[in-house]
């Protein structure tokens, strides 16, 4: 991409910056660009804002078809809840996980660092190991942003699975790393980079968790009504030029549509990016192009009765279970999200088990998902089957980027590549590491580096 002088604006008149996606990345950079004093217009393929942050009514209950847990850990989303007037949307969450061992679930309580050691998932040795990981992760969290990974890719030498046979033990792999990996990145230990493990057990652990009344897409959709958002608008092209940028988009059946602009972010799925963005360079292509994303099969029970139990999550480790990935209690974990006496539970699959089932009809990938669950917590599995009034099968194929060891190396070539006064801008949590408060950063990322682009004069250079 080239980066154009840019041109003062008459007395009055504001810039125009068009954002192409409505995900949570680019609502935030509009939004961002807004209050700023910008022109912004958004425009979206699908007719439904948020992504990943997507919630379905269905039957009545409130179905997260994406991200679903929230934490104070991301001060970036909190930051932007108070500026956009959204704080009195929040409401406080349960924090109580749990890990299965044998058939029982041992929970703990993320703001409390001293749970782990207490639980008896693991014995004495393992709990002094984890000792050595919060040490590490605390440390890496120094040198970690969620918008900006560029300092960490110094800590990124090694696999997970490498570091845990090199600092953890066996037991504190298998029942605390391997599936707080799978359950974060949907990858296996082996296949991610040390700098995952650090970043997942900092997110995790340390402070309370929050959620909105009637759904994750409180955020996204209340964004989306202080902007200009135009649904089942699709973008075909962006294009850079001396004075500003071309985007070219069609809605529904109409006849395409070609408008000009002072900038543009681009904030839709790495895989979309190169088609969209013709002057990237063809190592900035080939690096989006082979970027490698899990899928995700979710399966949603909606019950006339919510089972007995007390945590908002328990996730699997792939050696008491190879299909179940986890599954969160979602009438515990956010408040609003069944009617009163009710009771919802959703169960995420690894990549595996969703590849193989996704071809399936809805009502066979339920009894399958039923019959795995019936493995690992029978009591669980007999209760949703005794009182369940309702199901949802929903599949997403791009839910967590894998970042191999050196991955995040990689990346770091990859994002000091693009020029950071382009008129043309990316966002996404491929820029950093899939969670919703990541792709909000970058999206705030993106509109700072437009408003320099816009806002200064240098000269032309080339990603």
């Amino acid at each position: 991409m080239e980066t154009a002088d840019s041109r003062a604006k008459p007395s009055g008149e504001q810039h125009r910056v068009i954002v192409v996606g409505a995900g949570i990345a680019g609502l935030t950079a509009a939004f961002r660009l807004r209050e700023a004093g910008f022109s912004v217009t958004v425009l979206e393929r699908d007719q439904h804002v948020g992504g990943r942050m997507r919630t379905l009514t269905h039957d009545g209950f409130q179905l997260d078809l994406g991200a679903m847990w929230l934490t104070y850990h991301y001060r970036e989303m909190v930051g932007l809840l108070a500026d956009a007037g959204l704080r009195t949307e929040m409401r406080a969450s349960s924090d109580v996980i749990g890990i299965v061992r044998e058939g029982k679930v041992h929970r703990f309580r993320c703001h409390r660092r001293d749970d782990l050691l207490r639980t008896g998932l693991v014995g004495r040795r393992s709990k002094l190991a984890a000792l050595k990981l919060f040490q590490d992760a605390r440390r890496a969290a120094r040198l970690v942003r969620f918008d900006d990974m560029s300092d960490g890719a110094a800590l990124d030498d090694r696999s997970v699975e490498d570091y845990c046979a090199q600092r953890l033990n066996r037991e504190l792999t298998d029942y605390l790393i391997r599936p707080l990996c799978s359950a974060f990145y949907y990858a296996p230990a082996d296949e991610l980079s040390v700098l995952n493990a650090f970043v997942a057990a900092r997110v995790l652990i340390g402070k309370r968790c929050f959620n909105f009344d009637s759904g994750i897409d409180v955020l996204p959709r209340r964004l989306a009504e202080q902007l200009p958002v135009r649904l089942g608008a699709r973008v075909t092209s962006v294009e850079e030029g001396p004075g500003g940028v071309r985007v070219h988009w069609r809605e529904g059946t109409a006849r395409p549509r070609t408008e000009e602009a002072d900038a543009c972010v681009v904030a839709v799925p790495a895989p979309q990016v190169p088609a969209l963005v013709p002057g990237l360079s063809a190592t900035q292509r080939g690096y989006l192009s082979q970027l490698r994303y899990q899928p995700d099969l979710g399966v949603h029970f909606g019950l006339d009765r919510p089972p007995p139990v007390d945590y908002l999550a328990a996730f699997l480790p792939p050696c008491e279970n190879p299909d179940l990935n986890y599954l969160t209690i979602d009438h515990i974990r956010a408040p609003g999200r069944v009617p009163e006496g009710k009771g919802l539970v959703s169960l995420r699959f690894r990549p595996r088990w969703s590849r193989l089932h996704r071809d399936r009809a809805d009502h066979e990938i339920t009894a399958a998902a039923l019959d795995v669950l019936g493995g690992s917590l029978p009591d669980l599995a007999r209760h949703i089957t005794a009182h369940q009034v309702t199901s949802l099968v929903h599949h997403h194929p791009l839910a967590s980027v894998v970042r191999p060891a050196g991955g995040y190396r990689t990346l770091r070539q990859f994002t000091r590549s693009l020029a950071p006064r382009a008129r043309v801008q990316l966002t996404g949590d491929y820029l950093s590491f899939s969670t919703t408060n990541s792709a909000l950063a970058t999206g705030e990322r993106a509109a700072e580096r437009v408003q320099a682009a816009l806002r200064t004069s240098p000269s032309p250079q080339t990603t």
